[in-house]
């Protein structure tokens, strides 16, 4: 074989790794894109530097009978009884202690 064909076959089996490992990249950022995490990770961005998601609380006692509500653009933190959230509006820190047989609800409004 000649040098040059040699080096035709090269460049040839180069373009094809790159074809394969380009496949492989776009497969694995569909994957990637496409995950839960990565649409939780788009929604803490949009909620940090658009001035928060308009959201609304909801807390209902043991029986049934809502106690609190609140709606509003706010971001929240939550543990096993309270919930903490701050109004992107005013700024103001506000916790909120749902006790033992409450049932919370953070829906997202659009």
């Amino acid at each position: 074989m000649s040098e040059e064909n040699k080096t035709k076959n090269v460049k040839k089996k180069i373009w094809i790794i790159l074809i394969i490992v380009l496949i492989f990249l776009a497969s694995c950022s569909a994957l990637v894109f496409k995950s839960a995490g990565f649409q939780r990770f788009k929604k803490n961005i949009k909620s940090e530097y658009s001035g928060g998601i308009k959201r609304e609380i909801i807390i209902y006692n043991a029986e049934g009978k809502e106690i609190f509500k609140k709606e509003g653009k706010f971001d929240f933190t939550y543990d096993d009884k309270c919930i903490e959230y701050i109004d992107t509006q005013t700024n103001l820190k506000h916790n909120v202690f749902a006790g033992d047989n409450s049932t919370v609800i953070i829906n997202e409004l659009k």
